[in-house]
């Protein structure tokens, strides 16, 4: 039997090309340039959170976060 693997979006944030990534952030209307690419890609693998990481380089916020 085979086990089905979730790939969580911030680890396929991580195996995406930076062409990828930069079609990406175009979609979101942020800078696409390689470097930002490679580091959004960076940021995502140190906040470990996609949409916090979206949120912090100026994109549009997906969900209302709970307060803490």
């Amino acid at each position: 039997m085979m086990h089905k693997i979730q790939i969580t979006p911030e680890r396929l944030i991580g195996r995406m090309s930076l062409a990828e990534v930069q079609e990406f952030l175009g979609d979101l209307d942020l800078s696409d340039t390689a470097r930002d690419a490679a580091r959004f890609k960076n940021l995502v693998f140190q906040l470990d959170d996609l949409e916090l990481a979206i949120e912090t380089v100026g994109g549009p916020v997906l969900q209302q976060r709970k307060a803490a």
